[in-house]
């Protein structure tokens, strides 16, 4: 009864829109084909909001009305001028923005993490990459008391002359902020495994 009363119209096949926020209890829903659950948020508001059981939750899981998953914050947060698709934030806790990446079983085989980059239009078009594109980086970006655009360190792979088949030369570059508004290279390996560094040894 407590259904019927909040449904106020039926689109489609199966489909239902609610005129007010229903409570549900243990739902489960099951499809045997296709989509099994499909959010459309023609709004501004989140699209999909987990909670524990404080309301309003100050650590929820949401997706936002962009698509944009954030972990343990209520609005998503700008590092760098850049506005990450995923973001897993925490506060007085190791565990609440740590990211695990699990692997079990008799088998010489470890967790991963991959950085992949494509000149391709879309994620899954190729596109050999040219000389000088980054595969990839990882950047250590700290608070300064205004804002959190300054990185403090950072490792990246770049791409050392045009990729081919089964052939991508590449250098990894580690750079390291010496009191300034952007980082310095610091070492850099290059393809033929020849390292160079800047600075005083010791």
């Amino acid at each position: 009864a407590q259904l019927l009363a909040a449904v106020t119209g039926e689109t489609g096949t199966g489909a239902v829109v609610f005129g007010t926020a229903p409570t549900m209890t243990n739902p489960v829903v099951t499809a045997s084909s296709g989509v099994g659950l499909k959010v459309t948020n023609t709004g501004t508001g989140d699209s999909f909001v987990v909670e524990d059981s404080a309301s309003t939750d100050a650590t929820p899981f949401v997706i936002d009305n962009n698509g944009r998953l954030v972990v343990g914050i209520i609005a998503h947060k700008t590092v760098s001028s850049v506005n990450p698709w995923l973001q897993v934030c925490g506060t007085n806790s190791i565990g609440g923005s740590s990211i695990l990446a699990a692997m079990s079983g008799a088998n010489t085989t470890g967790g991963s993490l991959y950085l992949n980059k494509t000149r391709g239009t879309n994620p899954s078009d190729n596109g050999a990459l040219l000389s000088g594109d980054i595969v990839g980086k990882i950047l250590w970006v700290g608070n300064d008391g205004v804002d959190d655009e300054v990185t403090a360190g950072k490792i990246e792979v770049i791409a050392a002359s045009n990729f081919a088949s089964d052939n991508c030369p590449a250098d990894m570059v580690f750079s390291v902020n010496g009191g300034a508004a952007t980082p310095t290279e610091a070492m850099r390996i290059s393809q033929d495994k020849a390292i160079t560094m800047a600075g005083t040894l010791g």
